[in-house]
């Protein structure tokens, strides 16, 4: 007889981001309850099987949606000034940080990362590159660069914190009932000399510690996305609040 161990059936129901473990896998990493070794082919123990077939009914979530915020993925240029085309290609560049493209901004993630700046010798150019110190022109060019790629970051860092609140916020994947009768099962296997009913009390303890760290997680979650959301309301509420008025 082979069975599931108490750690991989409380890692299963301790997940939060709505996967799960396949049956098939969960299976294959049962371990022998007797010397036969892990060739036997024999079934799991009734309670642990129950628990399989419910595990494979529970409905997920899915994977969260992925999004590509400009920031991850600069186009890299030589440290150093502002040419003249680069400068006019900035003025030609929407007012409306919503209607700047992906592309155009991650040229300007590029520049916020090389503009005023020098390259370290035996660094690489882009990454490595450190401001240029004494110099009024590149420090004016890299506050432009700055001042442009400003809003068009925190337009996309609102984006992420709103999908990770969304995803965090999603119902928690249900523990099946018989996770109590197939935790029993394997402590009963994993302790020698325990009792029915001390099994059962673990089990029925150890589920309760697994929803609530469930639950803690996701509370945790939530509160990271609220406070990037915050964090981005409180820049664009500060760079507003100092921006110069306009007719």
């Amino acid at each position: 007889m082979r069975y599931l161990t108490a750690n991989d059936i409380l890692t299963a129901v301790r997940r939060t981001d709505g996967g799960r473990m396949s049956a098939a896998y969960l299976a294959d990493r049962s371990a022998p309850a007797t010397t036969f070794g892990r060739g036997v082919t024999e079934s799991l123990p009734a309670q642990q099987q129950q628990w399989l077939n419910d595990m494979s009914q529970v409905r997920t979530n899915g994977a969260a949606p992925r999004y590509d915020h400009p920031g991850a993925r600069p186009v890299r240029r030589e440290p150093g000034p502002l040419t003249p085309a680069e400068l006019v290609w900035i003025q030609r560049l929407p007012a409306d940080p919503a209607q700047v493209s992906y592309e155009d901004a991650r040229v300007l993630v590029g520049l916020v990362a090389s503009v005023g700046k020098v390259a370290t010798p035996g660094a690489d150019q882009f990454e490595g590159a450190q401001p240029a110190h004494n110099d009024p022109k590149a420090a004016g060019d890299s506050r432009l660069v700055e001042s442009i790629y400003a809003p068009i970051r925190e337009l996309h860092d609102r984006a992420v914190a709103n999908i990770r609140l969304e995803v965090a916020q999603q119902p928690l994947p249900a523990i099946p009932a018989s996770t109590t009768g197939a935790l029993a099962e394997a402590y009963m296997a994993e302790i020698p000399g325990l009792r029915q009913h001390e099994a059962w009390a673990r089990a029925e303890e150890a589920v309760a510690d697994a929803r609530a760290d469930r639950e803690a997680t996701r509370q945790k979650a939530i509160d990271a996305a609220r406070k990037d959301i915050a964090r981005v309301d409180e820049a664009l509420a500060k760079r507003t609040a100092t921006a110069p008025l306009t007719d």
